[in-house]
């Protein structure tokens, strides 16, 4: 028996001298796959431990309460009178588009309330927030290079988003992280492309809400997580609360719908008010419109009136004219003459002179021709001075003419200042047929242009003014 024990014990040996690099293999294995096994199970111990501390260091909440209308400050105090409830903080919370300054691209970002006993976020690193204009962001997305950073809420939200926010612009003071998040999903959100991209905790000022999207509340009890003692405690915290809750959320519910009653009746009221004024505004509107449309009807029988005055004088002006530019004429033909008249009396008096001194008898003979001649150029003196006068008397038509001329521009002006008034005022009132704007817009257009004829003509008038006058002077 001793020496089959003896030679077991030497084959033994032999066949674990022949292949150790095997047989040390397969003892690191096992030793390797018993290692694990016992780490997974103190791995499990460790992290509820962990999840454990982290949850009580933030006094995580037991239960969270949700009402589709909020709760009021006042539900806050009555859910904290419960019986068994140690701590309850009311939740301000909101979904946003935001980003960081100098990046183009906006995401959806958690903003909550800085809470003072119920979860409270533990500070990773930075500092937290003295004032309304800080915010704590998420430390599982952000780290010590954000710190300072301006975070900017996008105007890309609703106003009523906006609205609910005191504070647009926040600088980032500090990272945290919290129970309400043991994973890296941060939820979901209608905004944007429907996911939350991190959490961001603002001070209370920073929010203008009168209501608490949630609250959170502790019980009495002290229980580990994720244990059989604690599911049943908490399942039966949520059937306790559950009926002392319902009256509250009802009392919530009549509140809310007592303010939008008021709300509606009070937007009726105005409603009905703004209806009156704009009646009575709108007959006002009309009375106005019709007032403004007779003055334009009888401005424009005044121009009418002015026009056909304006034709005759132009007709009178167009005659003296040709009557003027006849005299002209025969005056130049005449100045052609009594020169030529000259000349030739000059001629004849050379001729005579010389005579004279032969003969007496040829000098009194050519003194009966110089007296003709001498008459001859009185004639054309005399129609010398008839082609002045007519010039003269032209120039009295005309200045005659653009003095009417000039008050006919002031009668434009006055037409269209009244044109513009009541087309003014036809764009302030409300209701005005756009057809009768675009005739008010075409009448003004139309005493414009008949103005810009007007001036036209007048500047012609002035500029004949000016060559008769020089006329005149070369003469």
């Amino acid at each position: 028996m001793v020496m089959r024990k003896n030679v077991m014990g030497k084959n033994l040996s032999q066949t674990i001298l022949k292949s150790i690099t095997r047989y040390i293999a397969i003892v690191l294995i096992i030793a390797l796959g018993a290692a694990i096994f016992v780490g997974l199970r103190t791995t499990k111990t460790d992290m509820v431990q962990t999840g454990q501390e982290f949850m009580d260091g933030s006094n995580m909440f037991d239960l969270r309460l949700l009402n589709s209308y909020g709760w009021s400050k006042e539900n806050l105090e009555q859910i904290a009178a419960i019986d068994g409830v140690v701590d309850a903080e009311g939740v301000m919370s909101l979904d946003a588009l935001a980003r960081f300054e100098g990046q183009e691209d906006e995401s959806v970002y958690k903003f909550y309330d800085l809470p003072d006993t119920v979860t409270k976020p533990m500070l990773q690193g930075g500092r937290m927030p003295e004032n309304e204009y800080e915010c704590l962001v998420d430390g599982a997305r952000f780290g010590d290079s954000i710190l300072g950073a301006q975070f900017v809420l996008s105007e890309k939200n609703d106003e009523d988003t906006l609205d609910l926010l005191n504070v647009h612009t926040f600088t980032v003071v500090g990272y945290v992280s919290t129970p309400l998040y043991m994973d890296m999903s941060r939820g979901t959100t209608t905004l944007g492309n429907g996911t939350v991209a991190a959490f961001v905790y603002i001070p209370k000022a920073a929010f203008d809400m009168d209501y608490y999207t949630e609250i959170g509340i502790t019980m009495d009890g002290d229980f580990r997580i994720y244990t059989e003692e604690f599911h049943t405690a908490m399942d039966d915290m949520a059937e306790y609360i559950k009926p002392l809750l319902k009256p509250i959320a009802l009392g919530r519910y009549e509140q809310v719908r007592l303010e939008a009653e008021d709300a509606y009746k009070d937007g009726l009221m105005e409603y009905a008010n703004g209806y009156q004024e704009y009646r009575a505004g709108r007959f006002d509107a009309l009375a106005q419109l019709a007032e403004a449309e007779q003055e334009l009807l009888d401005g424009q029988t005044e121009i009418d009136d002015n026009r056909a005055t304006l034709e005759d004088a132009l007709a009178q002006i167009q005659e003296g004219q040709a009557e003027i530019d006849k005299n002209y004429a025969d005056l130049t033909n005449g100045k052609i003459q009594l020169a030529q008249a000259k000349a030739d009396t000059y001629e004849q008096l050379a001729a005579a002179s010389s005579k004279l001194i032969k003969n007496r008898k040829t000098v009194v003979s050519n003194l009966a021709v110089v007296e003709d001649a001498l008459q001859q150029i009185d004639d054309g003196l005399a129609q010398l001075n008839s082609g002045i006068s007519q010039l003269e008397s032209g120039l009295q038509q005309l200045e005659m003419m653009a003095t009417l001329m000039d008050t006919m521009l002031n009668v434009m002006d006055v037409s269209i200042e009244a044109a513009q008034a009541a087309l003014d005022r036809a764009n302030a009132m409300p209701g005005v047929d756009p057809e009768t704007i675009a005739q008010l817009e075409a009448t003004l257009q139309e005493q414009k242009d008949q103005k810009a004829e007007y001036e036209a003509q007048y500047a012609e008038m002035v500029a004949n003014q000016e060559t008769y006058t020089k006329q005149l002077e070369e003469l």
